[in-house]
């Protein structure tokens, strides 16, 4: 498992090689059978800014309209209520979430979430049919996420076989879904349920991250049941720190219980005074020395967050979950395992129904059936109305898995593309009878509207209406902006 952290708009350097040193290191630490998921091989921290009029970026563009307040307008949407400027912004998520991380995170920063952090979580097993991608986005105020999942990638044959493998598993017990997409939606879960119910108290997804590799690495175990050594120096140097920090806090304790004890007339005064004072002696002053400052401002933050008249955190209030082809039935996955609390466990069953309120909506583009009727009911019933599934024309992969397959079923809000964007529609699309038909008039129909003089020609299906960057030019018809900004 690899995982990747980029921040949009983060100006110190040196946080990110510290950073980096530190995840490194404990990546370093071996896998192990005793972990909620593997321990990750040196995961790599990069930087990304928002490009805007005069800054260096990958990709030249301009902010788009439909960006400015983007965050705080998502805090407001209200859950079940559709929204273009949403979908707007989760079309362009997940039609970048084919492109590298350093790459999504700068599109990010141009569409209003400059400043946030990105965290890319990916599991590759090719014996196994799983190639999984997912960006986990964080605003900078920690109270809005965005989970995106990569779809099926042109040249990754791994990720059609992921698509091809249909044989139905059960879905705990609301009915049977695809076993391709399931198998590639468990790889990833784990991770990802570690940062959400992380962001969820208010706490930044990477630092939540690192906690729990950190975790994991110090008590991973071989399969001959013996402790792994560990990088005595790199744990030496914690314990130190913490050792220092935790000495601070005891001694500012104490010079602030005898500044409340001690009575005026001894001359003890505030500690300003007695630092402006000729002859004081610097350890009566409660202002730690210049020396443990930085451990300073660490220990009293610390002593402040943990006392009971600390301020309130910021949490996690809008969540929005979004995928384009295979990354939309991740997404629908992903969505559905937040309401198996009852089959969680006990730990975990207070986040996930806290997290199930967070939910404002899952935003799929082309997304294919996940499961049967029983699935499509069950889960219909939980969040039918915060699942908006984008079709756009004749697009062949939401009639599949087809029927020789067996039965699938959608759920949800169906929209299509009309003249201004996208509009509500009554029917639901129905399973082709044949993925072999289907997906070679898809191609038919792809060579012909490429062909001007054939275009008098119709097809029930095609796969031109299927690319990412059909539903991005949809999604964004009211902003003069290209799929580049």
């Amino acid at each position: 498992m690899r995982f990747q952290v980029a921040c949009t708009n983060r100006d110190n350097p040196e946080i990110d090689r510290e950073l980096g040193r530190a995840e490194t290191a404990s990546a370093d630490r071996a896998d192990s059978s005793d972990v909620p998921f593997p321990v990750p091989r040196r995961p790599r921290v990069v930087t990304a800014s928002r490009g805007s009029a005069g800054e260096p970026t990958m990709l030249g563009g301009r902010e788009a309209p439909s960006a400015r307040g983007i965050v705080e307008h998502l805090l407001k949407s209200r859950p079940g209520e559709y929204d273009s400027r949403a979908a707007q912004l989760l079309a362009t998520a997940s039609a970048w979430a084919y492109s590298d991380i350093d790459t999504f995170t700068r599109i990010m920063g141009r569409r209003g979430l400059q400043g946030a952090t990105c965290v890319e979580v990916s599991l590759t097993n090719e014996e196994l049919f799983v190639d999984t991608s997912a960006y986990l986005v964080q605003s900078p105020c920690k109270q809005l996420a965005i989970l995106c999942f990569r779809g099926t990638r042109l040249r990754n044959v791994i990720t059609w076989l992921t698509d091809a493998a249909v044989k139905p598993e059960p879905f705990h017990a609301a009915g049977t879904v695809h076993g391709g997409f399931y198998r590639a939606a468990r790889a990833v879960w784990s991770p990802l349920l570690v940062m959400l119910r992380g962001a969820l108290h208010g706490r930044r997804i990477d630092d939540e991250l690192s906690r729990e590799i950190e975790r994991t690495a110090v008590r991973s175990v071989t399969l001959d049941g013996l402790v792994r050594s560990v990088d005595e120096a790199r744990l030496d140097k914690v314990l130190e720190e913490v050792r220092a920090v935790k000495k601070l806090i005891v001694q500012d304790a104490k010079e602030r219980l005898l500044d409340k004890v001690a009575p005026e007339s001894a001359g003890r005064g505030r500690p300003e005074d007695a630092a402006a004072t000729p002859g004081c002696d610097e350890s009566t002053s409660s202002a730690p020395s210049a020396a443990l400052a930085p451990h300073a401002a660490a220990g009293h933050l610390r002593a402040r967050e943990a006392g009971p008249m600390r301020a309130e955190k910021p949490e996690l209030r809008a969540l929005y979950i979004t995928g384009h082809s295979l990354g939309g039935a991740l997404a629908v996955l992903a969505a559905s395992q937040l309401f198996m609390a009852n089959e969680a466990p006990e730990d975990a069953v207070e986040d996930l129904q806290a997290l199930q309120g967070c939910l404002r909506g899952v935003y799929t583009f082309g997304q294919p059936m996940v499961g049967n009727k029983v699935f499509a009911d069950k889960l219909g019933r939980c969040f039918g109305d915060k699942l908006f599934r984008h079709v756009y024309g004749v697009d062949v992969v939401p009639s599949l898995p087809p029927i020789s397959a067996g039965s699938f079923s959608h759920f949800g809000q169906e929209l299509r593309a009309n003249g201004s964007g996208w509009g509500e529609h009554a029917g639901k699309v129905n399973q082709t009878w044949s993925a072999t038909l289907g997906l070679a008039l898809g191609v038919a129909a792809f060579v012909i509207e490429q062909l001007p003089f054939l275009h008098w020609i119709k097809l029930r299906f095609s796969l031109a209406d299927h690319s990412p960057l059909t539903y991005l030019r949809v999604s964004q018809r009211r902003d003069s902006v290209t799929e580049f900004d």
